[in-house]
């Protein structure tokens, strides 16, 4: 023998408050009596609940089946659907309640843009709420201060009227009331002597976004600095290494007296091909001829024998002029003139006499 249950769900109370002990309560049950067999219960919801269960055997045989859901009601579980579903045998019965709960005011203050500067017109504050049931009193307060000679007051809303001056800063205070409690919120109000750039299509900038700003500007600005003095320390070491100390000058050839680059000193001074010595005068302290060889063939010069052109150290001439002679060592090619008789001796004045004159 099968007996088919009686179904039903039920709100444990009409009216649900959420307290600020949040606290666990059962908001609605769900009923399955004198089944045979008995029926399974199950929820279907978005809450964050749990649910209980209770089985009772009656004397006739039927079993009921009794389930509560248990929830901690808030702001966010007004409005929510719950589903009990009741399975007996194939069948499957289903009922829904949509909770009502009922909470303090949540209150946040708009109408600051952070831009409120002197002179500005037409500027307001609101205080707007979510509540159930809906806000009954606003009350406005100016913290540490009392309002504005200037404002009024409109329901939930504060008219400034005329221009912005430096008395609207501060804190301001909504107090919004309902049945069930009292909640409060706040905005301090700034007043800047110039106004902010306003951003494109009028949309306020957070904060955050104006500090983040700042610190990537603040970074690039740091590498483009430090760019630019690595930049300039290098062009500087450039410079330096291309810079010649002393004069090193290659529009001069230096010719002189063994010099082989200009500024070297020659290793010694340059040989006449020939030295003349009396005959009685010792063979061994005789040197051989010297022969003296130069890196090119200079055109022929006169010796004039002036004793001013022999103190000459050097002489330059310029590279157009030096298309005669290669790049090897220059060595002062000296002409040695005619060439003297065995019995003859020069004289330091340039002239020469026989050796029997020279020993007298």
């Amino acid at each position: 023998m099968s007996a088919r249950p009686l179904t039903r769900m039920t709100l444990t109370t009409p009216t649900i408050v959420a307290r600020p002990q949040k606290r666990k309560m059962t908001v609605a049950t769900c009923l399955s009596a004198n089944g045979k067999p008995q029926s399974v219960i199950k929820w279907d919801t978005r809450l964050k609940g749990e649910a209980t269960f209770q089985e009772t055997q009656n004397s006739n045989g039927t079993v009921t089946v009794r389930s509560n859901y248990v929830v901690v009601p808030s702001r966010e579980t007004h409005k929510q659907k719950l589903t009990c579903i009741v399975t007996y045998r194939n069948e499957r019965i289903t009922d829904s309640v949509v909770l009502n709960v009922q909470y303090e005011p949540e209150v946040k203050i708009e109408g600051f843009d952070g831009n409120w500067y002197l002179n500005r017109q037409d500027v307001s504050l609101t205080c707007n709420t979510d509540a159930n049931p809906p806000v009954t009193v606003y009350q406005w307060k100016l913290l540490n201060g009392s309002l504005p000679s200037t404002v009024e007051i409109r329901n939930n809303s504060l008219i400034f009227k005329g221009a912005v001056t430096y008395e609207l800063a501060g804190t301001y205070v909504c107090d919004a009331t309902n049945g069930i409690g009292t909640r409060t919120g706040l905005v301090e109000v700034n007043v800047t002597e110039f106004p902010n750039n306003p951003p494109p299509g009028g949309r306020e900038i957070p904060q955050e976004q104006h500090n983040a700003g700042a610190v990537i500007g603040c970074a690039v600005g740091g590498v483009v600095l430090l760019a630019a003095a690595a930049t300039l320390l290098f062009v500087f070491l450039r410079r330096r290494q291309r810079t010649f100390k002393g004069d090193y000058s290659t529009k001069k050839q230096v010719f002189g007296n063994g010099y082989s680059k200009a500024g070297g000193l020659p290793a010694h001074p340059p040989i006449p091909n020939n030295l003349q010595y009396p005959d009685d005068s010792d063979d061994e302290k005789k040197p051989a001829q010297i022969a003296v060889t130069g890196g090119f063939e200079a055109s022929e010069r006169d010796f004039d024998g002036d004793a001013e052109d022999l103190k000459r150290p050097y002489f330059t001439v310029d590279e157009g002029e030096s298309q005669d002679y290669d790049e090897r060592t220059l060595a002062f090619q000296y002409n040695p003139g005619p060439e003297i008789a065995d019995d003859m001796v020069s004289q330091t004045d340039g002239s020469v006499i026989s050796k029997k004159e020279w020993y007298v």
